[in-house]
């Protein structure tokens, strides 16, 4: 997993080669004016989720991956505590295909996510974001989804 802030993105482009393209859609728009959904930025290849939502407390969270995307989450508006742990660490539940979400159950780390700042999630990355750092609290979240071609 990598955690930067965005304005640190160019270090990480030739990582994959459709990251300069997510970096530069996060760069490009303005979040605060754009409504939740789905927008395509090159088909199933490249495509980025609007998120705005109520963080949750850390025990209505769950641990989850994924097989065929790598996320890029981004966050443009409050702070959330995100969970980040190794997949071997963990006991494997479930595959949903039609999510690409993999669910685990074990513990992992926590650390702050702050406005601007992203974490990139490989498959090997199990996470659990949009947690309370606090009390629950409204963010703006972008998670960008980019095939995992490798």
């Amino acid at each position: 997993m990598i955690v930067d802030d965005l304005k640190n993105s160019s270090i990480y482009t030739k990582l994959h080669s459709k990251f300069s393209d997510a970096f530069d859609y996060l760069k490009e728009n303005n979040f605060k004016k754009i409504e939740p959904g789905k927008y395509e930025i090159d088909g199933d290849n490249l495509y980025a989720r609007v998120i705005d939502m109520k963080t949750k407390l850390k025990e209505e969270g769950s641990w989850e991956s994924h097989k065929k995307y790598i996320d890029i989450h981004y966050l443009a508006e409050g702070i959330e505590n995100f969970g980040y742990a190794n997949i071997e660490q963990m006991n494997y539940c479930e595959y949903i295909e039609e999510k690409d979400t993999v669910t685990l159950i074990g513990k992992g780390d926590f650390f702050v996510m702050k406005e601007g700042s992203f974490a990139i999630c490989y498959p090997h990355d199990v996470h659990m974001p949009e947690i309370a750092v606090y009390e629950p609290m409204r963010i703006k979240k972008i998670v960008i989804k980019v095939k995992f071609d490798f």
